[in-house]
């Protein structure tokens, strides 16, 4: 997947089946935040714990191997028109299959 922020500062990426192992890329000169909680639970800024990984340069990247069924991006630069990729192996599991992740140290 390739996204574009153009006047949003979320993203919520949904995949069709558990994750096996991610890579988010950002081709922009601004920062992305990369979490595993949506922005509702206010910890997803700086300010209230941190809780994401920022990518704040032009190719900066991260790879994990993680299982999950949804990923959550945020425009930290609160500029328009940033863009990047989302790169993802997927399982055969369904997402009804896939336990869900717990708060601590995810939004707590």
């Amino acid at each position: 997947y390739t996204y574009t922020f153009e006047g949003q500062n979320f993203y919520t990426i949904t995949f069709p089946t558990v994750t096996r192992h991610i890579t988010v890329i950002n081709h922009s000169s601004n920062t992305i935040r990369v979490h595993f909680a949506p922005a509702a639970t206010g910890n997803t800024v700086a300010a209230n714990g941190g809780h994401f990984i920022e990518l704040d340069s032009d190719e900066d990247s991260i790879s994990m191997s993680v299982r999950l069924t949804t990923l959550y991006i945020s425009n930290a630069s609160g500029v328009d028109n940033l863009e990047y990729k989302v790169v993802a192996e997927l399982t055969p599991i369904s997402t009804d299959d896939n336990p869900a992740l717990g708060t601590v140290g995810i939004s707590e």
